[in-house]
């Protein structure tokens, strides 16, 4: 919901979806019991999220922070796709620094609600587009070789 409230609504965050899955190759599922190993990149955008979660003051690091430091690492496949869709660090910055430190703002009906060009939105969308981003990172990084910057 963090994305949709930050980008211009449901479309958008559709619109991401399609891309990271036109980008993502089918493959065997792999036990998540398992630790699998971070690239590097990934690696950079959780520690760049702890760094925006401490600037804010806050003091847990959440979605809204990791999505801050997937932002920060530009020229990844997860900036590009909601810069193309107008979200920068700087206004994401901006409206997550509006809200109270556990995760947003209570609207009128009592869900943490935004409002971009006129529109409300719930937290949940922004935090499904920044899971699928990471995890379309991670895979390309493990198909990689771990050899991606």
């Amino acid at each position: 919901m963090i994305t949709a409230k930050l980008l211009n609504g449901s479309d958008s965050v559709e619109a991401i979806r399609r891309k990271v899955a036109s980008k993502s190759t089918q493959r065997d599922k792999v036990s998540t019991s398992v630790d699998l190993p971070l690239s590097n990149e990934s690696k950079r955008v959780l520690a760049y999220g702890a760094e925006e979660a401490e600037r804010l003051g806050h003091k847990h690091i959440g979605t809204e922070h990791r999505l801050l430091g997937l932002l920060r690492e530009k020229d990844s496949f997860g900036e590009q796709l909601l810069t193309q869709e107008n979200l920068t660090l700087e206004k994401a910055r901006e409206e997550i620094g509006t809200w109270a430190p556990d995760g947003g703002f209570t609207g009128i009906t009592g869900e943490h609600t935004v409002e971009v060009h006129a529109r409300r939105f719930s937290l949940g969308y922004i935090a499904k587009v920044a899971r699928s981003a990471q995890r379309f990172l991670d895979k390309t990084r493990v198909e990689a070789g771990g050899h991606c910057r």
